[in-house]
């Protein structure tokens, strides 16, 4: 009897020691698994952190673009401006050099009423040089407004 309790006890081990094995196995292949499972998210939240850094830059790069493009058309458009400015400065000064050089009036002129003509081409100066000042203002409104718009829709991602 002692062999027999002895050969049940034994088998008894021997299936614990079989099933304990098994489950220690089921155990590490599952933890493997696991381990797979977060190496897998790991190289996809690095692929993604990547893909975002890389976005950033093509974003940053085409802002810098756009500013730098910005800039550019605006120095252009502000020598236009200057010259402009000059131009019109020239206008007035001939507006005045003309009336300045008109015949003082005479007896005989008495046709031609040379001081109407005066202030005729005064009035047309200053009419031409307030409306180039008005011109000129709004020009650098436009160019301001028109300069941010195309930035933006240059740097905005695409």
């Amino acid at each position: 009897m002692t062999s027999l309790l002895t050969r049940i006890t034994i088998a008894l081990l021997t299936c614990g020691g079989i099933a304990l094995g098994l489950y220690q196995l089921e155990q590490h292949i599952e933890q493997k698994g696991y381990d797979r499972r977060d190496r897998e998210y790991q190289a996809a939240e690095l692929a993604a952190e990547r893909e975002a850094r890389a976005t950033e830059q093509r974003q940053a790069e085409q802002l810098t673009g756009a500013i730098n493009a910005r800039t550019q058309t605006t120095s252009i458009n502000q020598a236009y401006a200057a010259a402009t400015h000059l131009e019109r400065e020239r206008m007035r000064d001939a507006f005045a050099q003309r009336a300045r050089d008109l015949p003082a009036p005479s007896a005989d002129a008495c046709t031609v009423d040379r001081a109407a003509e005066r202030e005729l081409l005064t009035a047309i100066g200053k009419a031409v040089d307030e409306l180039a000042e008005v011109a000129e203002r709004i020009a650098s409104d436009a160019d301001g407004h028109a300069a941010d718009s195309l930035m933006y829709q240059q740097a905005w991602p695409k």
